[in-house]
């Protein structure tokens, strides 16, 4: 079940940032990069936000799920930030 569940995380991740990119590119590319990028992560943001409500409307603590998911956010972007310091 733990593998099915990565599956989906990674098919459709990677499926929601290429239509990300693509709502980005068509809507916002007269604007300047950074604030593409600060739309972009906070379109990302919001479904997170999204993902997260129904949790913590059930009672489940803010507090651990924010760091739940900042140690994936982590976990994700350590082999980019590791390429950049070769």
């Amino acid at each position: 079940m733990q593998d099915r569940g990565m599956d989906f995380a990674n098919k459709t991740g990677i499926e929601l940032y290429h239509l990300l990119e693509q709502r980005a590119g068509e809507e916002l590319s007269q604007q300047p990069p950074f604030d593409r990028y600060n739309a972009a992560l906070g379109a990302a943001l919001i479904v997170v936000a999204n993902v997260l409500r129904e949790p913590i409307e059930r009672g489940e603590d803010l507090d651990k799920l924010i760091a739940f998911s900042s140690r994936w956010l982590r976990v994700f972007l350590e082999p980019v930030a590791a390429k950049g310091t070769e």
